[in-house]
């Protein structure tokens, strides 16, 4: 009996207690600063690819007149007209001073000059949807850039600049499913303003 007394190895409950409540209080302060970063890396992330798409479209305008676009044929009918059917992905218009080329997430992936897995975008419910509008004005040569784009979390509508920051992102509305396409009852002439 007398050696169980002096046995005194191990911790005592109140001890273990102690130290479960500090592990705790260091996860919940970790879980609160690295949530939040997380979610900014995510915006950031999303607002690069945005400026990809921009960068992409910009290069698709640049190299449409010389008719070297990979894959675009089946958009365009020999006039280099947008095809009825593919105006979804492809659409074309001009008012005064200005031309207006609508390019979809879609089909920028499909020439090749958009770097992303094509599976995003097709499906039910494709889990990227967008278009991007560039805005010719025909007397000095400029261009502006307006996106819509979005994937399952963010979205970012009608800026019109040539790239993005996380500031630009924003959570991902209701009812956006086919709402960023190139038809002609989504791109009007009022969006080259």
């Amino acid at each position: 009996m007398k050696g169980i007394k002096n046995n005194k190895k191990g911790f005592t409950l109140i001890e273990l207690l102690a130290v479960i409540v500090v592990l705790a209080i260091v996860m919940v302060l970790a879980t609160t600063t690295v949530l939040p970063l997380m979610n900014d890396a995510k915006k950031n992330s999303f607002a690069i690819e945005a400026t990809d798409a921009i960068n992409a479209a910009s290069t698709l305008v640049t190299i449409l007149p010389l008719n070297t676009a990979a894959n675009l044929d089946k958009y365009r009918d020999t006039n280099g007209n947008p095809k009825t059917d593919t105006k979804a992905d492809f659409n074309m218009l001009s008012d005064g001073g200005k031309r207006g080329y609508c390019f979809s997430l879609k089909l920028l992936v499909d020439t090749g000059i958009y770097k992303k897995d094509m599976s995003y975008f097709t499906g039910a419910t494709p889990e990227y949807e967008g278009r991007v509008i560039v805005i010719e004005n025909l007397n000095n040569n400029q261009y502006t850039y307006k996106l819509d784009m979005h994937n399952a979390n963010f979205e970012i509508t009608g800026g019109k600049t040539s790239s993005y920051g996380g500031k630009d992102v924003n959570p991902k509305g209701t009812n956006t499913a086919g709402k960023y396409t190139c038809i002609d009852a989504n791109f009007k002439v009022t969006d080259l303003a």
